[in-house]
């Protein structure tokens, strides 16, 4: 009996280690939503820099894949417009019959090839016969081959609906990769944004917390030199302003740091397409100026060609009208078919012998409109279209060089501004330090101490400011020369 109550309490000791153990293996495995969120952050560093912030919106962000798919659609549809010069084989037959009699029967089949020079090679067969059949339509007993070209001599030699829209086509193609950059260039320029946002709110709220901590020692302080009499009582609600001024303001920055991470945890998302957010431990990097290069060679001279992907869509879509324009100016000559195609007999005969000068059917057609208003309407839609455009390319030409030149020159001032500010927040906060130093040995009072305190805060805020203003200058700057992608690149 004993040995029985022994092997269970062995057993059930069993069990519960068991169960520890799940229980506990369980609990540290965590959700799935944490390996997932894993994914995330290790494709971004705790302190990212704008170039690690930027490479991972160019890599997952939903809007710059859905960028990547412009050209794969303009491929597609080169591909549709290709298609108008597939060959086409058919055929067709119909016969007819009533009261006992076979009316007709017409029996064929045709390959239609067309050129690239506007021609139709074309190739069949066919054999018709019965009692009611027009004559005309009459072909031998074995049937009828026959094979030769349909050309254009009027309008559609030199250009035709075939070979605008393939032209078109291409140009689309290329168009699509200048439309994707100039897409990329605008996401990265918003993030950017959101970036030094996020980077100015976390350094403002830093700057209040400490601050508002250095205000508490001295709250504290006050109270006890106020009951050991040394101050008066009026230095305690002095102090206690001061805190609570200091309170509000770090509660007010606080909440924009968060409405910032929220913000700015929008534009993280990873290679399954899925975004959580930034993790609590994902700070803005020390407050400094980002170390870039100077950018004014962003910045094309006078008279210089400005690359830009906008202006070379504007590009692609000047050629694509000149290529209306000249279609247009073609359809002004009258339509001139000429359609020439030897025949042989299908049986009977070695087949190139029967084809010969002898055995042919030939046919012309011409037509030609008598007003040509829709000829004409077409050619000044796009001269209408052409002039829209050319004055589009001067007026974003000029508008984006200058925008260069104004951000460059506001790059420099706040270059400028940046070495003042870290001069002034230095003196500020030595007239801070030697005023408390003062009211330490009863030289000051507490409101000159208070006074000092908020004119050294308002000093470090305004570096903060500049900061981030002149890092965001520099977005500027790249974004109007259209080169975003280069503070994408690693290293930056």
């Amino acid at each position: 009996m004993k040995n029985k109550f022994f092997r269970f309490r062995q057993s059930l000791v069993w069990l519960l280690l068991v169960w520890t153990l799940f229980y506990t293996g369980a609990h540290a495995a965590g959700p799935r939503v944490s390996d997932h969120m894993s994914k995330v952050v290790d494709s971004l560093p705790t302190q990212p820099e704008l170039s690690d912030f930027l490479f991972l919106v160019k890599k997952n962000h939903p809007l710059a894949l859905q960028a990547a798919l412009l050209p794969k659609r303009a491929l597609a549809e080169q591909l549709k417009a290709k298609g108008a010069f597939d060959p086409v084989i058919g055929g067709q037959a119909q016969q007819k019959y009533f009261d006992g009699k076979e009316y007709f029967s017409q029996v064929g089949g045709e390959l239609k090839v067309p050129t690239w020079i506007g021609a139709e090679l074309k190739g069949g067969f066919e054999t018709n016969r019965g009692f009611f059949l027009s004559p005309e339509s009459n072909t031998p007993t074995g049937g009828l081959f026959y094979g030769g070209v349909a050309v254009p001599l009027g309008r559609g030699l030199l250009i035709d609906e075939r070979r605008v829209a393939v032209k078109t086509a291409d140009l689309k193609w290329q168009a699509a990769k200048a439309k994707q950059e100039n897409s990329i260039n605008e996401l990265l320029y918003e993030a950017s944004l959101l970036y030094w946002e996020w980077f100015r709110s976390y350094h403002t709220l830093e700057t209040w917390k400490v601050t508002l901590e250095n205000a508490k020692q001295r709250y504290k302080a006050t109270q006890g030199i106020v009951r050991t009499g040394e101050r008066p009582m009026i230095d305690t609600v002095d102090a206690g302003v001061q805190l609570q001024n200091l309170t509000l303001g770090k509660l007010q920055a606080e909440a924009e740091w968060q409405k910032q991470r929220i913000q700015l945890a929008a534009f993280v998302w990873d290679d399954e397409q899925a975004t959580y957010g930034l993790p609590d431990y994902t700070l803005p990097p020390l407050l400094k100026v980002n170390a870039l290069p100077d950018p004014r060679p962003l910045i094309p001279a006078e008279g210089d060609r400005f690359s830009h992907p906008y202006l070379e869509q504007l590009a692609f879509v000047s050629k694509e009208i000149d290529l209306q324009k000249k279609w247009a100016t073609d359809r002004f000559k009258p339509t001139v078919q000429l359609q020439y195609m030897p025949l042989a007999e299908a049986v009977g005969s070695p087949l190139l012998s029967q084809f010969s000068l002898n055995n042919y059917k030939w046919g012309m057609e011409v037509k030609v409109p008598l007003l040509f208003r829709k000829e004409r309407a077409d050619l000044q839609l796009a001269k209408v279209r052409d002039l829209e455009n050319t004055l589009e390319i001067a007026d974003k030409q000029a508008q984006l060089r200058a925008k260069l030149n104004a951000n460059y020159a506001m790059w420099n001032n706040y270059r400028d501004q940046v070495s003042v500010s870290f001069t002034t927040v230095q003196q500020y906060q030595q007239l801070y330090e030697a005023e408390a130093r003062l009211f330490a040995i009863g030289e000051s009072t507490l409101f000159m101490v208070n006074l000092r305190e908020l004119a050294y805060l308002q000093a470090k805020l305004k570096l903060v400011d500049v900061i981030t203003k002149y890092n965001v200058t520099l977005s500027d700057i790249h974004y109007a020369a259209g080169k975003m992608a280069l503070l994408a690149e690693p290293g930056n």
